[in-house]
């Protein structure tokens, strides 16, 4: 393990075991990447897909009741505590310490994604990370990503105020502008849009407590006014015009050849 992947996986561990007794709440941000992700696999019933850096698993545990069979991988070992607590006992789900840089061979999926994971490592990592997921794909699969998005004014001043408070948790992250530059030769980018303008708003309260309950009661009423779809279309919208907090990068292979299977490392094993 490289020393920026040691310093990544420091990072988490730590974060994850600060919040083992405090899983935050389905957000409007949960939301958005879900309805995101339902919509460019084209569902989920029937399929196999890993979330490659789960955190808490908390979105697919939702992928995995709609009919999914799920894998959770992450790098810290008490993301996978948290994730476990997600799903029912018996769901077809497993829980898988490893590393995006180095994923295990021994399957294919139907899609890859992770949010909130590439923006931590470097241009020369995200390309391998991209390359990894890859070749895990079955023909036709579709890798799809959410990383914060560089031309988000408001997360950045976000961020910044967070930063210079001394309340920026997540330890080193650049936002992106495109993942054009670091898409491997063997992967095509398909399209990229931005999402989640809204949650900047509506999920506030994740870190200015005072306006929780407001931030609470208009998600609600939206979500009740508009339904599920027209929230989401709304968000699209506000998205195109202001930028979204999360670009989406929608990544496919290139041709339908997929190299030989390797074993598992021991390292990569199924903790479950």
């Amino acid at each position: 393990m490289g020393s920026d992947e040691q310093m990544i996986a420091g990072t988490w561990s730590a974060y994850w075991k600060d919040k083992q007794e405090d899983i935050a709440p389905w957000d409007v941000l949960s939301h958005t990447i879900l309805a995101t992700l339902r919509r460019e696999t084209g569902g989920f019933a029937g399929k196999s897909i890993m979330e490659a850096g789960c955190g808490t698993g908390r979105i697919s545990a939702q992928v995995c009741r709609e009919g999914a069979s799920v894998a959770c991988l992450d790098i810290a070992r008490e993301a996978l505590d948290l994730a476990r607590r997600q799903f029912p006992r018996g769901s077809p789900c497993r829980f898988v310490l490893g590393s995006i840089l180095s994923l295990p061979r021994d399957r294919r999926y139907d899609a890859l994604w992770n949010a909130g994971v590439l923006e931590h490592f470097s241009p020369a990592d995200q390309r391998k990370a991209i390359g990894e997921s890859l070749d895990l794909l079955r023909p036709g699969g579709k890798l799809v990503l959410f990383t914060p998005y560089a031309g988000s004014i408001l997360y950045r001043a976000a961020k910044f105020l967070l930063e210079r408070t001394g309340r920026w948790p997540y330890g080193r992250e650049t936002p992106v502008s495109t993942l054009g530059d670091v898409i491997p030769g063997r992967g095509v980018l398909k399209r990229e849009y931005t999402v989640s303008f809204l949650s900047l708003l509506l999920d506030g309260h994740k870190w200015f407590r005072p306006v929780r309950p407001c931030c609470r009661l208009l998600s609600g009423v939206l979500l009740s006014l508009l339904g599920e779809s027209g929230f989401v279309r709304l968000d699209r919208i506000s998205s195109r015009l202001f930028g979204g907090y999360l670009l989406v990068s929608v990544v496919e292979h290139r041709t339908a050849v997929r190299r030989a299977p390797r074993s598992v490392r021991p390292e990569t094993a199924a903790v479950d």
